[in-house]
């Protein structure tokens, strides 16, 4: 279900974070799989579930056509 997607993806996100330096980018497949969720679930919710700037994840979704596509 959307929940366990969800808890997946911040889960990848925590484990990211806790083993590299702070202001490393993140690896395209996180962003990849934050797209896909705030298509689904929003971009604002997902954006605070996983720790995310706003304005970051907004350029991700338009970066790949999918502006239209994700609920605000």
């Amino acid at each position: 279900n959307s929940y366990d997607d969800m808890e997946q993806v911040r889960r990848r996100f925590e484990e990211f974070r806790s083993t590299n330096p702070v202001r490393t980018a993140f690896p395209e497949a996180l962003w990849v799989a934050a797209v896909e969720l705030a298509s689904g679930r929003g971009m604002k919710p997902t954006a605070w579930t996983l720790g995310l700037a706003v304005p970051s994840l907004r350029k991700r979704i338009e970066d790949r056509g999918g502006a239209r596509n994700a609920k605000p």
